[in-house]
């Protein structure tokens, strides 16, 4: 009650800008919305750089990212707020947003479930919260559908995949993840932030594994880097 009291009184500016907010804007102000380059890859779900990355590897029937991820950008400075600073309500508004950006379009065809890529249970305990859950919360809230984050789990605490090699990703998180229960027939696999792959391919291989894996596989992120 004492943290939620302290946020409520020194927080009321933009996580981006530090701007003071309007009535009508959350957690992120309008002007930092439109100034993130959307990437447009849901129109293309088959066909762009980041489906490239899994293509060959797992069977998908699209992926798509909602931004460019820019070091030092505005998109690194929200997520960095949502992982590490204590602020999940900023991926709430971002899934929000993300699901508006994707209501009507096809890349939701076949979608009973989104899924969040999930994090080990002592790093969950010490941030207090899954990001890719927050995200996973305001997406279903906007497109109705629901969420599952205990379908998958991650068995194995791995180490952080900032400064590993492409090969060394792979392995790290290599049979870190098993399903927990029966998958739906179409799921959308989401993560916050996507670079080689590595993560979001060990828990798109663990699906497959299961007796009955899901007919529609998709993958989403919030964020993707233009050159891989």
């Amino acid at each position: 009650m004492t943290k939620d009291f302290i946020r409520l009184i020194f927080h009321e500016g933009c996580h981006a800008c530090g701007r003071p907010l309007t009535v009508q804007e959350k957690e992120v102000c309008f002007r930092c919305f439109s100034q993130m380059e959307e990437t447009s890859y849901h129109l293309n779900a088959k066909d762009n750089p980041l489906y490239y990355r899994f293509a060959g590897k797992v069977p998908l029937e699209g992926v798509s990212s909602l931004f460019f991820f820019d070091k030092k950008g505005i998109i690194q400075k929200l997520l960095h707020t949502l992982k590490y600073r204590d602020f999940p309500e900023v991926g709430n508004i971002m899934g929000q947003y993300w699901g508006e950006t994707l209501k009507g379009s096809a890349f939701l065809e076949g979608i009973e479930t989104i899924i969040p890529v999930p994090l080990h249970r002592r790093k969950e305990r010490v941030r207090g919260y899954n990001q890719s859950v927050k995200i996973a919360e305001g997406l279903g809230k906007v497109l109705g559908l629901p969420f599952d984050n205990e379908l998958i789990r991650r068995i194995r605490k791995t180490e952080t995949q900032a400064l590993k090699s492409r090969l060394d990703r792979w392995i790290n998180v290599a049979d870190a993840f098993v399903v927990e229960k029966p998958t739906p027939k179409g799921v959308l696999v989401i993560d916050d932030v996507i670079t080689t792959g590595s993560t979001v391919e060990a828990c798109l291989r663990a699906l497959m594994q299961t007796a009955n894996p899901p007919q529609i596989i998709k993958v989403g992120c919030l964020a993707t880097k233009r050159v891989f």
